[in-house]
């Protein structure tokens, strides 16, 4: 099925990221987005093996505790728990859809993770896993509650048929990651980009053209398009490239 673009609407817009603009402080878009992760819940997690850079995936469910922080639990005899002790950094993915308004959301999430020590946490976490406890009755040691400890993140959501929206947060300490594409120094003013950009998101203003990045598709056509190599940065695994 071909699903045409809807014309734009600024009242749908500003109902987009469930509330959260340009102005929203980190702060809230890390409440609001865990709140949303919170209803998500289940979420693919990517780890690195133990034994080499080897990409492990799996299933996790994962609660926003009373504390504000999203905390999982798991096994200390399966991979994942031997994956994340050796190398605590996890990516976490997922998304929750309403069909019938067309509307999808996704999260991605880059962490640390630690051990939960806080023992009122780790009852929360208990009492809103019952059947998880009654599992582990004759080894609760076996299992550990751990959360999200420091980290960066990304929300998207199709708003209307056509028409994306996103904003990153950072947590614990951890900066926002920056925008893929960005128009650098380079940039000699020549509008090829903003001609070509799919959503209008390139705009000018008194220093130039620029990115807003809350409406951006990440597609790279103002990279594809642009006369002048490196005016079209990238960034890529912490660097700008």
């Amino acid at each position: 099925m071909i699903c045409n673009a809807e014309p734009f609407d600024a009242e749908k817009e500003a109902k987009a990221l469930l509330g959260l603009t340009e102005d929203s402080t980190n702060d809230e878009r890390r409440r609001v987005i865990f709140e949303a992760a919170a209803k998500t819940r289940v979420f693919s997690v990517t780890t690195i093996s133990k034994y080499g850079n080897i990409p492990h995936v799996r299933l996790l469910s994962f609660y926003r505790l009373s504390d504000g922080n999203l905390y999982f639990g798991t096994a200390k005899g399966k991979s994942g728990y031997e994956d994340i002790k050796a190398n605590p950094r996890i990516i976490l993915t997922g998304t929750f859809y309403e069909e019938e308004k067309l509307r999808a959301y996704g999260i991605k999430i880059s962490a640390d993770v630690l051990k939960a020590t806080d023992p009122q946490m780790i009852e929360e976490y208990w009492k809103i896993n019952p059947g998880t406890k009654q599992m582990y009755a004759k080894g609760i040691e076996l299992f550990e509650v751990m959360f999200l400890a420091r980290g960066e993140g990304e929300f998207t959501h199709v708003y209307t048929a056509g028409h994306i929206a996103r904003t990153k947060f950072g947590f614990g300490g951890e900066e926002p990651s920056m925008p893929r594409y960005s128009i650098m120094d380079k940039c000699i003013q020549c509008g090829l980009c903003a001609d070509a950009c799919l959503t209008g998101t390139i705009l000018k203003g008194d220093n130039g053209y620029f990115i807003r990045y809350a409406d951006c598709l990440e597609c790279g056509k103002c990279k594809e398009v642009c006369p002048v190599p490196g005016a079209i940065g990238i960034f890529c695994d912490g660097q700008m490239r």
